[in-house]
């Protein structure tokens, strides 16, 4: 089973084996739309920003901005 803690409160955790939040979490549009959706003022623990901000700012389908195809 593999299961990905996508945010835990305000929690920052950096080991081999556990990070927290997912390091990946802004790269998978499908985990940062709900979130933002559920928790629109929660605070990205890391980039201190709300998640509708993020989710706000995304491009492409993906929570960092890159450039489109």
């Amino acid at each position: 089973m593999d299961l990905d803690i996508i945010y835990y409160e305000d929690l920052i955790v950096n080991k081999p084996n556990l990070q927290i939040p997912h390091p990946k979490r802004l790269e998978r549009w499908f985990v940062i739309k709900p979130a933002a959706e559920v928790a629109p003022d929660f605070y990205d623990p890391i980039l201190k920003k709300k998640l509708q901000v993020i989710a706000r700012s995304a491009v492409c389908d993906v929570a960092i901005p890159t450039k489109c195809r």
